[in-house]
Order: structure tokens, then sequence, then C-alpha cells
């Protein structure tokens, strides 16, 4: 005896909503994957970014500093010990030092040269990425009457 089915149902019906189905989640947990990568991505991009703009931030004031040193020099001033200098709306501090190393330099003609050493120190931070800046920096000055 034979039987047949007249519904048209047989037992692979619903397999195709089933794949679908998990097809469905397969592209969305891909999704969510890739947003989440992409968030890590940009807060790693901005840290970095931070940090670089810190370093820069620091290394204008050191360049900043050495020109006020160079300046006082010159001029036959005392150096200041501390300052800040204002690099695109981003204040930075900077301190400046004598180390004591101070050398006279006699060269063939007999002229001598005055050479002091100074240590340049300064601090950036930027949304809250700190970096420093030391720089060892020789001021040589030559009297005019000698």
């Amino acid at each position: 005896m034979r039987i047949n089915n007249i519904g048209g149902r047989n037992g692979q019906d619903g397999v195709a909503l089933l794949y679908a189905i998990f097809g469905t989640f397969v592209a969305a947990g891909m999704a969510s994957v890739m947003f989440t990568m992409a968030g890590v991505t940009q807060r790693r991009s901005q840290t970095e970014r931070a940090m670089v703009e810190a370093e820069y931030l620091a290394d204008g004031a050191a360049e900043a500093a050495k020109k006020v040193l160079v300046e006082a020099i010159a001029n036959w001033e005392t150096p200041p010990t501390e300052g800040e200098v204002d690099i695109d709306g981003m204040v930075v501090p900077w301190a400046l030092a004598n180390t004591g190393f101070t050398r006279i330099v006699t060269d063939g003609a007999g002229i001598q040269t005055i050479v002091d050493s100074y240590e340049i120190e300064t601090l950036a931070t930027v949304n809250g990425k700190t970096a420093q800046s030391h720089r060892i920096v020789n001021a040589e000055s030559t009297p005019v009457f000698q």
C-alpha cells in the first residue's frame, strides 16, 4: 500500500528556515566583532595621537626654553630658572638649571670663550597623556674686551 503525502511536506521542510536563521546569527556576530574592533582601534589611535602630541609639545617647549637661554646669555643677563610657553593654545612649563659645569676655552688667537652647561626640563600633558623632555645645552659666550 502506498501512502501519498498530500500536504507536500517531507522531513526536510523547515531546514531552509533554520539555515537562514543560522546565517543571520553568523552575519550579526561578524558585524558585532567588526564594530567592536573599530571602536578599539579608534581608542588606540586617539591614545597614540595624544602621546605623540605631548612628546612634540615637550620638545617644542625645550626649544623655546633654549631660545630664552641663548637670548639671556647673549645679553649678559642671568637666565630665568623657569617659565612657560604657549604652543597652539597649550601651555607647557619648562625649568632651566645651571649644571655647574663651566669651562673656559681658548682658541689659537688667545680669545677666550666661556662655556656654561644648562639642563632644560619640560613636561607636557595632552588628554591625560604626559611626556617629558630633558636637554643638556652648552651656552657659549665670548666677552668683547679681553
